[in-house]
């Protein structure tokens, strides 16, 4: 059984569930229609990347949207969005964490040169903090006898909505507990009523 990170997850058999890219990563095209623009009516999530990124409908969605910035500098566009953007311009729409790692290290080179940056343990944090962020898990792709859980990977599920995978309640010594998503506490204030 797959461990549970808080969030949706997934299990895939041997095959996986993916379905090929609408985006053809080879050079050359196998057909006259590979060279046909995107369909007008893509996909949910997509349509709903491109809309967030202010981007015409069929624009190809790949990390190559977003603008090489000065050398030494770190890409101006939120993680979030590149996070996003690398998941889902992938082959199979899903990507391990080193996948989402290496896909940003390949575009920009503030993140080549900083491989083990907190910008990984951002990464990290974002995927299981937001709701979007679904992760699968493939087991017995490699070994079926092997007693690992398997891959995980992450995908986008834009049908969970933008916001956080649960609301935690804090609390703070001698003050009511407080949402971490900023709404107002039911919880009776703690401590002492004079």
């Amino acid at each position: 059984m797959a461990e549970h990170t808080g969030g949706p997850t997934e299990e895939l058999g041997e095959e996986g569930n993916s379905q090929p890219s609408p985006m053809s990563h080879s050079s050359q095209p196998s057909h006259a229609s590979d060279l046909s623009p995107a369909p007008i009516n893509p996909d949910p999530t997509t349509t709903y990347l491109l809309t967030r990124l202010n981007l015409p409908p069929t624009t190809p969605l790949t990390l190559a949207l977003f603008p090489l910035p000065p050398a030494g500098e770190r890409p101006t566009a939120p993680l979030i969005a590149l996070v996003q953007v690398a998941i889902w311009s992938s082959p199979e729409r899903r990507l391990t964490l080193q996948g989402i790692y290496d896909a940003l290290m390949r575009r920009f080179v503030w993140y080549r040169e900083n491989p083990n940056g907190p910008w990984t343990r951002s990464i990290r944090h974002l995927v299981s903090l937001k709701a979007m962020f679904v992760k699968i898990r493939l087991h017995g792709h490699l070994n079926p006898e092997s007693t690992s859980q398997g891959t995980a990977y992450w995908t986008l599920d834009i049908s969970q909505g933008e916001g956080d995978k649960r609301i935690r309640k804090r609390l703070y010594p001698g003050r009511p507990p407080v949402l971490e998503a900023g709404g107002e506490s039911d919880v009776a204030e703690l401590g002492d009523s004079d």
